[in-house]
């Protein structure tokens, strides 16, 4: 028997291998138990947060570089007090810093480095928005499209609202906005992405816009 955690990924191997039935879909989700004591940290300004590591070519922070600088640069995000905030290893720092000075926002930008997973918790429980990243291909295979990363449910057990960047149609976007936890947009679309975050300053941390 085969596991998969999307449909699409299900159909993906049933059509490479030839499979007279699809492989069993179990999605990623989390443990609810793990998430009840987690305690929110105090950013004390809108906190956009992101969790974890890139695969480049596909998962890229460039996206939302691009979406931060014309945020600043509109009437909302020019005077509001937000930041980015990056927890990770050295490859992923270096890859928001050289985004974020090449979008010119890098005083925007926060780097914890590695953190426990205590701590990565708390930040996205604390966040106004976590940001999750599958691909920022717009054109996507199969495969692409059924990339369910257990990073989307994490916000979505602590009840944080979730930017999500991935293909149309992909079997993660059905969770994100089926669920009401968030948005999903694809990786060219940087105005979306700015009318989101621009919304959430407006709103209470916990509606969903």
């Amino acid at each position: 028997a085969v596991t998969v955690v999307s449909r699409s990924c299900a159909s993906a191997i049933a059509q490479r291998f030839d499979l007279q039935s699809k492989p069993h879909v179990i999605t990623n989700g989390y443990d609810p138990e793990e998430l009840t004591d987690v305690q929110p940290y105090n950013f004390g300004h809108r906190a956009i947060v992101y969790t974890g590591t890139f695969y480049p070519p596909k998962r890229l922070i460039t996206p939302v570089m691009a979406a931060l600088k014309r945020l600043r640069q509109s009437k909302d995000g020019y005077s509001a007090e937000w930041y980015f905030h990056y927890y990770g290893n050295g490859d992923g720092e270096m890859h928001v810093r050289e985004e974020a000075n090449r979008f010119g926002v890098m005083d925007r930008v926060v780097l914890h480095g590695i953190v426990s997973r205590t701590e990565a918790l708390s930040a996205i429980r604390g966040a106004t928005v976590a940001v999750v990243i599958t691909s920022i291909f717009d054109n996507a295979s199969l495969e692409d499209k059924g990339i369910v990363t257990g990073k989307v449910f994490e916000p979505l057990g602590l009840g944080t609202r979730i930017l999500l960047i991935a293909p149309s149609g992909s079997d993660a976007t059905e969770i994100v906005e089926e669920t009401g936890v968030g948005r999903s947009f694809v990786g060219t679309d940087i105005e979306g992405i700015v009318g989101f975050l621009s919304n959430i300053g407006r709103t209470d941390r916990k509606s969903v816009v």
